[in-house]
C-alpha cells in the first residue's frame, strides 16, 4: 500500500510534496530566509549554520504541521510568489468523504477562492432555511453542506 504524502488536520489535507516543490522552485536561500523572518520569526530564529535550503524547507513544514500553521504557510506562499504558487497547485487534497463542516461557538468560517476553482459560474451557494449552507459544484455534481450549530 502506497503511503500518501499529506498532512491531515481536522478539515484539511495538505499535499506536502507540492508545498516542498513550491519552495524548491520559487525561492533561493536568501529569499527563503526573508520569507521565514517575515512570516515565521520563531522558526527563523532557530536557523543553524550549515543547514541546506532543503533541510530548512523540511523543517519549516514540520514546524507548521506541529503548530497547526499549515493554512498560514500556504497563505504566505501565495503572497510571496503568486505566479509560482499556481504552478504547484493543488496544496490541499480534495476530500470526497467529508461533505459537512460544523461551525460552533466562536469559530470562524472563511472560504477562499483558489485559482484551481476559477469557474465560479459552476458553483451555487444556497441555504436551506435551517442554518445550513449548501455549496453545489455543478461541474462535478458534488454538494458541500456546511452546518452552523449553536
Amino acid at each position: 500500500m502506497k503511503q500518501k504524502n499529506i498532512f491531515s488536520m481536522e478539515t484539511q489535507n495538505y499535499i506536502i510534496k507540492n508545498i516542498r516543490k513550491f519552495f524548491q522552485n520559487a525561492v533561493n536561500d536568501e529569499d527563503f530566509s526573508t520569507f521565514c523572518q517575515d512570516n515565521f520569526y520563531e522558526f527563523y530564529n532557530n536557523f543553524t549554520a550549515g543547514q541546506t535550503l532543503n533541510q530548512r524547507i523540511s523543517d519549516l513544514i514540520d514546524f507548521c504541521m506541529k503548530r497547526n500553521k499549515m493554512q498560514d504557510l500556504v497563505h504566505f506562499m501565495k503572497e510571496a510568489n503568486g505566479v509560482k504558487f499556481t504552478d504547484f497547485l493543488p496544496y490541499l487534497e480534495a476530500q470526497s468523504d467529508k461533505n459537512e463542516l460544523n461551525v460552533t461557538g466562536n469559530d470562524k468560517l472563511v472560504i477562499h477562492e483558489t485559482p484551481q476553482n476559477e469557474a465560479k459560474k459552476n458553483n451555487v451557494i444556497t441555504t436551506n432555511g435551517s442554518g445550513n449552507i449548501i455549496i453545489q459544484d455543478l461541474s462535478k455534481g458534488n454538494d458541500i453542506n456546511i452546518s452552523i450549530s449553536k
